[in-house]
């Protein structure tokens, strides 16, 4: 069994949101002699679906120790990951730890790119952060009416129907403040939403139509101009914002940069059904982090864990695992007025969008509301 050293099998988990705390338990669970190791940048997990709701000045619970969440056994560091030893089987941490491990899972997320685009920070806001979603806050205080643009400034970012989302939600803040009547609601995408989400993306353009947003996609944005207030698209179309609201360009974790497990934007490479790292033996990746065609959402990263556990497991024993990830992701979407939609998707297609309903919404909140305790006992029972 290449890079067993050892009676008592190593695994180590690079990153500590839901995604790594979720499998980090599964296997504690399903092997009490096994040497889990959750390696976590930050010491906290942060339920990412509150921040859509700071510019409304709704708020809910942020973030909670990753050491709240663990089983016992499960060692904890806080810190950095620097580099991967792929053919020694070693992690490198930026304090000068050296893990071995005999599988890795990499959980290691998505990160903000804001540099990539010149002009972001000066002429944007956004929600996809705890303090930017603050300072929108702040912000839409201060909104008096004009043209307000809602978009994504790349393809690829966590959460494909967030724009969407959030202009209907803002449509709705709008017309509370008796400014909906002042106010253009432009809403950008660099592909139509029906090419991501299916009839989901259908049903959400329709319901962004209904509510007067002009809606543009393909809009891919070649640059912007600050001083200007305008942003200018790739085929030389322009528009002008007196606010503007952009999902900034993501990318993998910076430590990956470069390796040969990712591609170009930092994603790893892994198969779609078994979450294996090409080229890498015994190297596994999940959530935002891999490069899947399926949305880079929650509940898919759910789905994932379970299969990336019995891969995991099967490793550690030098057995084939017939665990296959089939595409599977839930969608909750809020749409404004008490009203959500949902479906579910896999590798084979659209499930029925339900809704816009209130029992969809319902759930939508209790999920956001109570999410650390739904994530605390999805992390007993994954598996």
């Amino acid at each position: 069994m290449v890079g067993y050293r050892g009676s008592r099998r190593r695994v180590v988990v690079l990153g500590g949101g839901v995604s790594g705390t979720t499998v980090a338990n599964a296997l504690r669970r399903r092997r009490a002699n096994l040497d889990v190791t959750l390696v976590d940048s930050h010491g906290d997990v942060v339920n990412q679906p509150t921040h859509l709701h700071i510019p409304f000045a709704v708020r809910l619970e942020r973030a909670r120790a990753t050491g709240r969440l663990l089983r016992g056994g499960i060692r904890l560091v806080v810190d950095h990951a620097a580099g991967i030893d792929l053919d020694g089987r070693v992690v490198h941490l930026r304090a000068g730890t050296a893990l071995p491990y005999d599988a890795l899972v990499l959980a290691t997320g998505a990160r903000l790119d804001k540099r990539s685009l010149p002009g972001f920070r000066e002429a944007a806001h956004n929600f996809h952060c705890h303090n930017a979603a603050e300072r929108l806050r702040e912000r839409l205080e201060d909104f008096a009416g004009g043209d307000l643009v809602v978009g994504a400034a790349a393809e690829i970012y966590r959460c494909p129907y967030a724009v969407p989302e959030f202009a209907l939600l803002l449509d709705g803040w709008l017309r509370s403040r008796r400014l909906r009547g002042k106010t253009r609601l432009h809403v950008l995408l660099p592909e139509p939403l029906f090419a991501t989400l299916g009839p989901l993306g259908e049903e959400l353009e329709r319901l962004l139509l209904e509510a007067g947003a002009c809606v543009r996609a393909p809009w891919s944005i070649a640059s912007m101009d600050p001083r200007a207030r305008s942003l200018h698209a790739a085929d030389g179309a322009e528009q002008p914002f007196d606010l503007l609201v952009l999902v900034p360009p993501h990318r993998g974790a910076p430590f990956l940069a470069g390796s040969s497990l990712v591609d170009s934007a930092g994603w790893v490479a892994v198969d779609p059904r078994t979450l294996r790292a090409r080229g890498a033996a015994g190297v596994f990746a999940l959530g935002d982090a891999a490069r899947l065609p399926a949305p880079k959402l929650g509940s898919a990263a759910h789905f994932q864990a379970a299969v990336v556990v019995e891969q995991v497991l099967a490793e550690l024993d030098g057995r084939p695992s017939g665990a296959r990830y089939d595409g599977r992701a839930r969608h909750l979407v809020h749409v404004g007025g008490g009203r959500a939609l949902r479906m579910e998707s896999t590798y084979a297609g659209f499930g029925r969008v339900r809704g816009p309903s209130l029992s969809a919404y319902v759930h939508k909140v209790a999920v956001e509301r109570l999410f650390f305790e739904f994530a605390g006992s999805s992390l007993q029972h994954v598996v």
